[in-house]
């Protein structure tokens, strides 16, 4: 059995989402969280949006969020490469539901995804997408993010290099080139 999950589109340019491309495509998950506004299955839960990423080899949570939400430090470290270089970052354990029926258990590297410009605190790469099936429609068809239900989807992180997009120093030059990179980017 699968659970699916539909797949909108945020126009970064205009900030309003469609169910067509063009735009980044991003899901909607209920994001474990200690303080969380959402009480489901006797645990506490935050709303997020989260950027799809077929570009990355692995998901990540802005630090903030991370710290906000409670996630739990793995005491691994991954260095990230992009196109200004390459830093070391912490993983965290995360959990999320897809379409509030499928847990998954994951780890995610915790970056600066908001100060580099990028419009969600959640990236899910390779590790979370190759779970499922990603079905990225046309114009007239719509795009579903689907998962199997059975048994409960684990990643984790092995202490390797990867490379990202937004990955590299701070600074207002990777958020140009970030900004720059999601106007620009196709996922398929």
């Amino acid at each position: 059995m699968r659970t699916s999950v539909p797949v909108m589109y945020f126009d970064t340019a205009t900030g309003n989402f469609s169910k067509h491309p063009p735009g980044q495509p991003v899901i909607k998950v209920l994001l474990a969280d200690v303080d969380g506004m959402v009480v489901f299955a006797d645990r506490r839960w935050r709303e997020v949006w989260a950027f799809i990423d077929t570009g990355a080899d692995h998901s990540q949570i802005d630090a903030d969020l991370a710290s906000l939400i409670g996630a739990k430090d793995t005491g691994k470290v991954v260095t990230v490469r992009g196109v200004h270089g390459q830093e070391r970052h912490g993983v965290y354990a995360v959990e999320y539901l897809l379409g509030w029926q499928q847990l998954v258990t994951t780890e995610a590297v915790s970056t600066r995804l908001i100060n580099v410009g990028h419009a969600f605190p959640l990236l899910l790469g390779m590790n979370d997408i190759q779970l499922g099936v990603l079905n990225l429609g046309g114009v007239n068809s719509a795009s579903t993010f689907e998962i199997n239900t059975d048994p409960e989807p684990k990643q984790q992180l092995d202490n390797v290099a990867f490379d990202t997009v937004l990955g590299g120093t701070s600074g207002a030059e990777i958020a140009e080139a970030a900004i720059r990179d999601a106007k620009g980017q196709v996922t398929s």
